[in-house]
């Protein structure tokens, strides 16, 4: 493959930014090759022959030990199918509590969904109801003031409008949840505008949601901490619906104050 190819598929693959000194490094390289019209072959020797021309040491350990999550061995061992998960579990949540950066999210959500997405289009017993919350970072109306690179957002952006407007037609329902609805990309929004839950909002939130809903929106703005109201055309709720969240449970975090938790932690 070309030498450009070869750093947009390691750099996607690692999910690392752009900006990173590992993706600078790495580009540098890679771009002198390309410059030279070398091409190059997409294996562990390569690999590691391309990195072994950094200067930093830092850098060059760092993506030595990368090496196994590219090209097999115990991180390769780990690896899951998720299309067997999801056949096998009624819910399968995507863990990023441990990834580097916003572009590792980004990348691992977009194969995901786009894994999905064919096996739904292919295999007429698979379907999956898609989940993402604060959506607003998965498909930005301004992707340069997201939190993830424009590189992200051009892969992820496609697949998020594709999902929206031809998911539930395909067995793969796309649900969200924002409370930045006027960030969230008009074409995912306005799609999404056949399911929409609707709470307290801002003022520039409430007028993309009164684009969508129309002036039943102002409602949201009178409800009580717990009620939502609930306009669906996709699964023909003719009229609006009041709806009451019961809580059912919380996190610990949120019993106590910083200020509480600081004093409790000194000696």
């Amino acid at each position: 493959m070309a030498p450009r190819e070869f750093y947009d598929k390691v750099r996607k693959m690692l999910g690392l930014s752009p900006q990173s000194r590992e993706a600078r490094a790495l580009y540098a390289i890679l771009m002198r090759r390309q410059e030279r019209n070398e091409t190059v072959t997409w294996d562990r020797e390569t690999y590691l022959n391309i990195i072994s021309e950094i200067e930093s040491s830092d850098i060059r350990e760092s993506l030595e030990e990368k090496a196994e999550t590219l090209f097999g061995g115990v991180e390769a061992e780990k690896a899951i199918d998720l299309i067997e998960l999801v056949s096998r579990n009624s819910l399968v949540h995507l863990d990023f509590s441990n990834v580097e950066g916003w572009d590792e999210i980004i990348f691992s959500t977009r194969d995901a969904l786009d894994v999905c997405y064919h096996e739904a289009r292919a295999n007429p017993r698979f379907g999956v109801a898609i989940f993402i919350d604060e959506v607003h970072n998965f498909a930005p109306q301004v992707p340069h003031e997201a939190p993830a690179s424009r590189e992200a957002y051009e892969a992820m952006l496609p697949v998020m409008k594709l999902l929206a407007t031809t998911g539930p037609r395909n067995k793969v329902p796309l649900l969200v949840a924002t409370q930045r609805l006027s960030e969230v990309d008009k074409v995912v929004s306005t799609q999404m505008g056949q399911n929409i839950f609707a709470f307290r909002v801002e003022d520039i939130d409430l007028d993309r949601l009164k684009g969508i809903m129309g002036q039943v929106a102002e409602t949201a703005r009178m409800l009580p901490r717990g009620h939502a109201i609930f306009k669906g055309h996709a699964i023909k709720v003719r009229s609006p619906v009041i709806s009451v969240i019961d809580k059912v449970i919380e996190p610990a975090s949120v019993r106590k104050d910083i200020l509480s938790a600081w004093r409790e932690s000194q000696p």
